[in-house]
């Protein structure tokens, strides 16, 4: 994750050095799929200042019976960041009625690990492109065939990839993460 993540433009701006008073903008990162705030760590790792932002839907909001497993209360929803005082910004919500607008733009990062239906990962696929920066990267996770969540997510993946970005999707092989970068 640390090399796509290096693949964004604004990333690679913000860390080399910079003249006194002539800081560029953090890099932006926002992430679907909170849960316990271990990708914020490790955001928060990987680029160090970046302005992290993150969404998760809460149980009261989810429609049927989740099949990727549970839904965390409101309590329980990036504790982990937040014990690593992590600092980062809390959005709640379904993302497919979730106001984009919200968001500080351009996003140079964005990772999208919700819900693993093809009608979530699509809405969050087309409304997150249009945010990114030039050269930001996109990322899905968990394209796997080794389980049902896995499987759903990558049927869904290729299904974008081919009517969304003309197959220019790249599944880094051994990991279950694909990447886009915007062009500039």
């Amino acid at each position: 994750m640390n090399w796509i993540v290096h693949q964004s433009a604004q990333v690679r701006v913000w860390e080399q050095p910079h003249e006194f008073g002539r800081a560029p903008r953090p890099p932006r990162i926002f992430e679907i799929g909170t849960y316990f705030g271990l990708s914020l760590v490790e955001f928060s790792r990987m680029v160090p200042g970046a302005e992290l932002h993150s969404l998760n839907i809460l149980p009261e909001q989810v429609e049927g019976t989740p099949p990727q497993g549970e839904i965390l209360p409101r309590e329980q929803i990036g504790w982990y960041a937040r014990s690593k005082n992590v600092p980062f910004t809390q959005h709640l919500g379904d993302s497919r009625h979730f106001d984009y607008g919200l968001l500080p733009r351009p996003l140079d990062v964005a990772f999208i690990d919700g819900r693993h239906e093809l009608e979530y990962i699509e809405n969050d696929t087309r409304k997150l492109r249009p945010l990114m920066a030039s050269g930001g990267v996109l990322v899905w996770h968990d394209y796997s065939r080794d389980n049902d969540i896995g499987v759903a997510a990558s049927d869904a993946i290729d299904e974008i990839d081919g009517r969304l970005f003309a197959g220019a999707l790249t599944h880094i092989l051994g990991t279950s993460l694909v990447y886009w970068v915007a062009p500039p």
